[in-house]
């Protein structure tokens, strides 16, 4: 059976296009998503006698997966990571992956405002000022040295310098 071939199909009938990338469709939003800052929130309507009966489904085990099945709605915020928000955008808006650097990720029309909105929202690269001389840490050691001879150093004349900018 090929890759990503479905089941009960023709076996003539080559797999479907997603099913071939699905591979690389997960690494892309494995690499893009913040699944840990994930927020979801679950609605049910308020009208009596709409939700399910689950029966065995909703066992005590997992309540969250039983509120989950009796809800009407879901709420689910999941942000994009800032370095793949123009590939994303892409990925929404044309159901094709965007490998290339994000910065030179296609737009849609429909999007500019949008885009135009996050470039400027993001931050402005500064440049490091320094506020004086560089300074010098001295600290004793009772290390072990041999210098490039061989010959050993005595540890009270040894001290490490480490030079901070």
């Amino acid at each position: 059976m090929l890759t990503g071939a479905v089941p009960n199909a023709n076996a003539l009938s080559p797999p479907s296009e997603f099913a071939v990338f699905e591979p690389r469709y997960l690494q892309f939003f494995d690499e893009v998503l913040e699944w840990s800052e994930m927020v979801y929130s679950f609605y049910t309507s308020p009208v009596a006698g709409s939700g399910l009966a689950l029966g065995s489904l909703a066992s005590d085990d997992d309540a969250q997966f039983g509120r989950f099945l009796q809800a009407d709605q879901a709420r689910v915020l999941l942000p994009v990571q800032p370095a793949h928000v123009m590939a994303f955008l892409y990925f929404y808006s044309s159901g094709m992956l965007w490998a290339a650097p994000d910065r030179l990720a296609p737009v849609n029309p429909a999007d500019m405002a949008l885009v135009n909105d996050l470039k400027q929202s993001e931050p402005r690269h500064r440049t490091i000022q320094r506020v004086g001389a560089c300074w010098e840490v001295l600290v004793p050691t009772a290390m072990q040295v041999l210098d490039d001879s061989g010959a050993h150093v005595e540890p009270s004349t040894f001290l490490i310098r480490s030079s901070v900018s």
